[in-house]
């Protein structure tokens, strides 16, 4: 077996061998999609997937392969993978994160898998390299229509910046963005909503058009004084209605598995609970 870095002339070979696996709950990545063309638009938007990365090569066919989405602000890597599709799982798995570990740039001290909860082998693998499991979160999706918004919605402003960053950073410390990153983040998949009272704003809500044509709820926040008044579900069903003009049919996110409150709020707006998924941290932990 050989390993070394990816290059762009891997990535059918890649896609198909990950959307292979993807299917089946004991190997699943919830970091990527389901089908090799989606997966492939994935990992291209990353702009060292190249540098940072593994390929195992076996017989002159890849049976393996890992790519690190990096934040250097943050100083954090989210492995997409491993993809592993012989016997040799760990060997083949341990092969490849030692070789795209030490591509990582040194700002880089924090690292993280996340798998399907089914997914047992490597939750046991990333313990022997340093990893602990953080509590889960529930996957939910929506297929169906969503009500239409009772509240009005902008879009997010950089004077937003006072209010929605702080919160942000409060609800979500340490997380993938940093409140400054919601209100700054500008391009065309992304769209940040706000929700207002009496001209001050009171809650926020961060969608994004993903590369398989599915909308993805990633943040919502709410000021606490605020709670409890719907203003919650407006923004979800504000950044769905988003979403859907934009051609995504069917609507995700993930929500802690111990926050029942969220799911219940989900639930009734007619989001389905898929499956469960684990953050394996190393690093780092989150609350």
């Amino acid at each position: 077996m050989d390993v070394r870095f990816a290059t762009a002339s891997d990535l059918p070979s890649m896609a198909q061998l990950a959307a292979s696996l993807q299917g089946r709950p004991e190997r699943h990545i919830p970091y990527l999609s389901d089908d090799a063309a989606s997966i492939t638009a994935e990992i291209t938007e990353l702009p060292t997937w190249e540098s940072v990365s593994a390929v195992a090569v076996s017989g002159g066919e890849i049976i393996g392969w890992l790519v690190g989405e990096i934040d250097l602000e943050i100083g954090r890597v989210w492995w997409l993978g491993p993809f592993v599709n012989v016997s040799e799982w760990a060997a083949v798995a341990g092969a490849l994160l030692a070789h795209a570990e030490a591509a990582l740039p040194t700002e880089v001290t924090q690292q993280e898998f996340a798998i399907d909860a089914a997914f047992i082998e490597l939750a046991e693998w990333s313990a022997q390299h340093g990893f602990h499991a953080d509590p889960g979160s529930v996957a939910l999706a929506l297929d169906g229509p969503i009500e239409a918004s009772p509240i009005a919605t902008r879009e997010i402003r950089a004077d937003d910046v006072e209010f929605v960053a702080p919160l942000h950073d409060r609800l979500f410390p340490n997380t993938h963005y940093t409140g400054r990153q919601i209100v700054e983040s500008d391009d065309d998949r992304h769209v940040r909503l706000v929700a207002e009272i009496d001209g001050a704003v009171v809650g926020y809500v961060a969608v994004e058009h993903q590369a398989d044509d599915s909308g993805y709820v990633d943040f919502l926040g709410v000021d606490d004084a605020h709670r409890g008044a719907g203003i919650g579900g407006g923004l979800v069903a504000a950044g769905a209605a988003v979403l859907r003009e934009r051609g995504c049919g069917r609507i995700h996110l993930t929500v802690r598995e111990a926050h029942a409150g969220a799911r219940a709020l989900y639930a009734r707006l007619g989001f389905v609970e898929e499956l469960l998924l684990v953050p394996l941290r190393k690093g780092f932990t989150l609350p």
